[in-house]
């Protein structure tokens, strides 16, 4: 898959959408807290692996739009312990 294996902060995605949630800063931040202690359980050692590349299209059509305007992102969660694997993608335009 194109991208390879990086580590980079998927709060940076969360914090800068195209269309930014309708709250107050400290809303937001409590939304985000409670879906990253979902999806990363806080004492689990967890692996995050970037896929994000903009060769995502030639993957997938979902990502065609995206690659126009916002961006393409693809992130792959693997906690360990609980055998768990959770896949966030994101592709959008206006």
């Amino acid at each position: 898959m194109p991208g390879g294996r990086k580590r980079r902060p998927i709060r940076l995605r969360f914090s800068n959408p195209p269309y930014p949630l309708a709250a107050r800063p400290s809303e937001v931040q409590a939304v985000f807290e409670e879906i990253r202690d979902f999806i990363m359980p806080p004492g689990r050692q967890s692996e995050i692996i970037d896929w994000s590349n903009p060769r995502l299209p030639e993957v997938s059509d979902y990502f065609d739009a995206g690659a126009e305007w916002w961006g393409v992102f693809l992130f792959g969660i693997f906690i360990p312990s609980m055998r768990r694997l959770t896949i966030i993608a994101g592709s959008t335009t206006d």
